[in-house]
Order: C-alpha cells, then sequence, then structure tokens
C-alpha cells in the first residue's frame, strides 16, 4: 500500500485516534493479501489500552445483521448462491 493510501486511511480514522476516544482497527486486503493494519483510538477507555490489529472487539449479536447483509448482496450479484 502506497503512503499515500496509508495517509487516505489516517485521514478516514481521524477521529478515532484521539487521546480518549473509543478506538477501531482496521485492515486493507487486496486479492487475500493483506496491504495495511492499524489500530486507532483505545480499546479500553477506563484503562487507557490502546486499540490495535489484535484487539478483540466483543460484538455480541451486532455482526449478524451485517453478515445476513453481506450474503444477500453476494447471491444478488451471482457470486453465491442461497
Amino acid at each position: 500500500m502506497s503512503q499515500t493510501n496509508e495517509k487516505v486511511v489516517d485521514e478516514l480514522f481521524h477521529d478515532f485516534d484521539r487521546a480518549n476516544s473509543p478506538g477501531a482497527a482496521v485492515i486493507v486486503i487486496k486479492e487475500g493479501k493483506p496491504l495495511f493494519a492499524k489500530g486507532y483510538g483505545l480499546a479500553d477507555s477506563e484503562k487507557k489500552i490502546p486499540c490495535t490489529t489484535n484487539t478483540n472487539f466483543r460484538l455480541a449479536s451486532v455482526t449478524k445483521q451485517f453478515t445476513a447483509m453481506a450474503v444477500l448482496i453476494l447471491a444478488e450479484e451471482g457470486h453465491l448462491s442461497l
């Protein structure tokens, strides 16, 4: 990943990369290979633990809706069948 593209990702996640901000972890993958991975902000704001690419985000059932939508989009585009 070029340095210019890394700056674009950094700008997109700028709001997460503040001293007391809840964080995010990002990975950019192209053709199955990771090009960029970085953590922004805090994984634990009380303990001031920074977010890294290894942070375990406990999202519980929130991800089910995103997974279902992704499957439906892939099916609509003909990449898989239901």
